[in-house]
């Protein structure tokens, strides 16, 4: 007897759906800031300024019935671009009811008037940034900005969001940690739930100058990679050896003298390879356990006063992960330049230089054609766009961060082809697959 009961299909992946469900979309490359952090600012950067236009924005109109979100940013202040609430408000009216739209702000352009504007045209998500309760460092990180125009803006905000009885709409905080301000972390936490802030987003810093690498907060080292190390620290210490002690030097590092440890290093990086784990002696000794504990301390109170103040509070990880997740592709992400250019996700959205490990790294936009030529439905299921998402979902690359030989020929020009995995996107040195980057999405 036949069963009544239905096989349902299996669920398309996002990334490989007819259209894109998220749009990241840059409005304006203008900002009334000059944060030296910011890649805009980079040594080389070859951005150019510009307004995304009506015409470019229509083109992704297609793409809006099947969105779960809109993101109206990129390098840019979005407040700066004149057509920001008719963009929202035409964005929302073609959007699902439970999609949102949102963006990042520095909050300096705030007024009641347009806090009010943006809501009633339908902004749901608005993220504030703020790194600093310090004056003096607030504005050496983000230069021009000032704490109390942030605490106007969130005023501002709250205040549009009752008057315009938008219950779904929420406030959020955005900080990048650094060595600086990670003190400051649970403070600002707290600060934020006072301001009516939903949510906090923190993230770690991408150094675009060599002067900012010993400002980050993070291990650049995988947590599979620390976990075979201090294993291994385990086993010298029952033999009444501390390893990291005893590799102090360089010379040691490469040439230990003592048969036990040359027979630990050995065992430990060939569980390493076995295991699929890059493996670099140097930055695993050279590591500032110190420094972690003390982000691990600060992330561990910000979390109980999160927890406390009701604040939806998102953590980058301490050490970059084993376990690659890029939230951009694997939730059906695409990004628009303001000319119309198609990209695959922040990190190859636009050219520039970043330092990993010290090393210089030459990052080189990734182009899937423009909506002002081809629809955002052409471009999205181009075959080699489709090929790029499919392979980035297969997590087979390096860890350029951490490889003991980077950067190689394979990376070191302008022009990527392959990497020493023979794949050919360039994902091997992304800091947002490794969990220590992360935006409004």
């Amino acid at each position: 007897m036949p069963s009544s009961m239905t096989v349902s299909e299996p669920a398309v992946h996002a990334a490989l759906q007819p259209l894109p469900r998220k749009l990241f979309v840059e409005t304006t490359t203008f900002c009334n800031l000059s944060c030296p952090m910011c890649v805009k600012h980079a040594e080389g950067s070859t951005i150019t300024e510009g307004n995304l236009s009506q015409q470019t924005f229509d083109a992704l109109s297609p793409a809006f019935p099947h969105l779960d979100a809109l993101f109206l940013n990129g390098i840019g202040e979005p407040l700066l671009h004149p057509l920001l609430p008719a963009f929202i408000a035409q964005a929302r009216a073609a959007m699902p009811e439970d999609a949102w739209i949102g963006f990042q702000s520095n909050g300096l352009l705030f007024t009641e008037q347009n806090a009010r504007q943006l809501i009633d045209a339908g902004a749901n998500r608005i993220c504030l940034s703020i790194d600093s309760l310090s004056p003096a460092l607030f504005k050496k990180i983000r230069q021009g900005g000032q704490v109390g125009a942030v605490h106007k803006a969130f005023n501002l905000l709250n205040n549009a969001r009752r008057e315009c009885a938008a219950r779904d709409m929420k406030i959020g905080m955005e900080l990048v940690v650094v060595q600086e301000n990670a003190h400051e972390l649970p403070e600002l936490i707290r600060w934020a739930a006072d301001q009516g802030v939903d949510f906090a987003l923190v993230t770690q810093m991408l150094p675009y100058d060599p002067r900012f690498c010993d400002n980050v907060a993070y291990d650049i080292n995988t947590d599979a990679a620390i976990a075979i190390f201090e294993q291994g620290c385990q086993t010298a210490h029952r033999r009444g050896v501390d390893l990291v002690a005893a590799l102090d030097n360089a010379w040691e590092r490469q040439h230990p003298t003592d048969q036990f440890i040359r027979d630990l290093i050995q065992g430990m990086k060939t569980q390493a390879r076995d295991q699929g784990v890059f493996f670099n002696l140097t930055t695993l000794v050279e590591r500032r356990l110190d420094r972690q504990q003390q982000l691990a301390d600060h992330f561990d109170q910000a979390c109980k006063i999160a927890q406390q103040c009701g604040v939806d509070l998102r953590l980058p990880s301490l050490v970059a992960t084993q376990q690659r997740h890029c939230a951009f592709v694997e939730d059906g992400g695409a990004f628009i330049s303001w000319d119309g250019t198609v990209h695959p996700c922040y990190n190859l959205w636009h050219n520039y230089r970043c330092f990993l490990n010290g090393w210089e790294n030459r990052i080189a936009t990734r182009q899937f054609g423009n909506v002002n030529e081809q629809g955002i439905e052409a471009l999205w299921n181009r075959e080699d766009f489709i090929r790029f998402r499919r392979n980035v979902l297969d997590y087979d690359y390096p860890f350029c961060s951490s490889c003991t030989v980077a950067p190689c020929d394979y990376i070191d020009n302008d022009a990527f082809e392959e990497d020493c995995y023979l794949r050919s996107e360039p994902c091997g040195t992304c800091l947002w697959s490794m969990g220590l980057l992360q935006c409004l999405q």
